[in-house]
């Protein structure tokens, strides 16, 4: 499989750190929707873990911090588990919904809006966490998953925005 060229620049100046670590969560938000499109129920769903585990890789990278790919995983499972159950219903059941004929259409349509918006949640809570000076070591899930929460709901207007720009380029 052909490797996803990384989104970060090698060293970034302490100013930039922010607009860099924005453009990244950016540019994988836009990816994970790409993914939710793919057709394959719970394919649609990996292809996006993977690209938010690269995501956090080339944050690690900006912030010059060892990444932890076991750690990431941990922290993504925590942070996605803590919210309510609804949220997961509708990513599962956007997933799923592909498969029966002309209801695949709707978690066509879904899909992309709800793995848009978890991977940019994702990408805002580590660069909080990276920010403060945290890395992955020292992440609290108990005192995220408040902030994670609301920037899911923050993130399917952004990703919504995101969306909206790239097709006017």
């Amino acid at each position: 499989m052909k490797e996803i060229p990384k989104v970060t620049t090698p060293v970034v100046p302490e100013q930039n750190k922010v607009v860099q670590a924005n453009s990244v969560v950016n540019t994988y938000s836009l990816y994970s929707m790409g993914a939710g499109l793919i057709p394959v129920p719970m394919l649609d769903m990996a292809a996006v873990s993977g690209f938010q585990l690269k995501m956090l890789s080339d944050l690690a990278d900006v912030y010059q911090i060892p990444f932890s790919e076991n750690a990431a995983k941990s922290i993504i499972a925590a942070l996605t588990g803590g919210l309510s159950t609804g949220y997961l219903a509708q990513r599962y059941a956007a997933s799923f919904m592909k498969s029966v004929p002309f209801l695949g259409i709707l978690g066509s349509v879904s899909m992309p809006l709800y793995s848009g918006a978890f991977t940019w949640a994702i990408g805002k809570v580590f660069i909080k966490q990276f920010e403060s000076g945290g890395n992955f070591l020292t992440f609290d899930v108990n005192n995220a998953k408040t902030y994670f929460s609301d920037m899911y709901k923050q993130g399917k207007a952004a990703v919504s925005s995101l969306k909206t720009e790239l097709a006017k380029a």
